[in-house]
């Protein structure tokens, strides 16, 4: 991400307190109204989280190249892109990293920002077909976890 010094300045102040995570997610990171429990579980991990890691993204983080590093994935990848997403635009990612990422589909979720998943859970469902993959008796039921990942995925995909 091509961010100058200044503006990741800038995200580092934001995460430092509760007005100005409110504003981030207000005016940054969500494109449709947040539930206010899900605003309040945002602010509040927001505010937790340690200083070091508040920097980290900002001042390495985010700047990371990874150009190289995508051209070696080679399995089948989808691109969640939220369309109104101003950290990661979909501009952006059809420029920078989808060309880069062989086998790799993107789909455009409809009315999301940067908090797709909190945003517009049941799209992101649909959008990896987790409500009609991932049941009992498929091929990611043998795995251990597969129970348990399907009652979290379907407790937070609305399914």
């Amino acid at each position: 991400m091509a961010v100058p010094e200044e503006q990741r300045k800038q995200m580092i102040e934001a995460y430092g307190t509760r007005q100005a995570v409110e504003l981030l997610i207000e005016h940054v990171l969500a494109a449709v109204s947040i539930p206010e429990k899900l605003r309040e579980m945002i602010i509040e991990d927001t505010l937790r989280g340690a200083p070091q890691a508040k920097r980290a993204w900002p001042e390495a983080g985010m700047i990371e190249d990874i150009s190289s590093a995508v051209l070696n994935i080679n399995v089948p990848t989808l691109v969640l892109a939220g369309e109104n997403d101003q950290v990661e635009r979909v501009a952006t990612l059809e420029q920078e990293l989808f060309p880069r990422i062989r086998d790799a589909q993107m789909k455009v979720i409809p009315r999301s920002g940067h908090l797709s998943l909190l945003e517009v859970p049941d799209e992101i469902a649909a959008g990896i077909g987790l409500c009609d993959e991932v049941r009992p008796g498929s091929a990611a039921a043998g795995h251990p976890l597969s129970v348990k990942q399907e009652n979290r995925q379907r407790q937070h995909a609305g399914c």
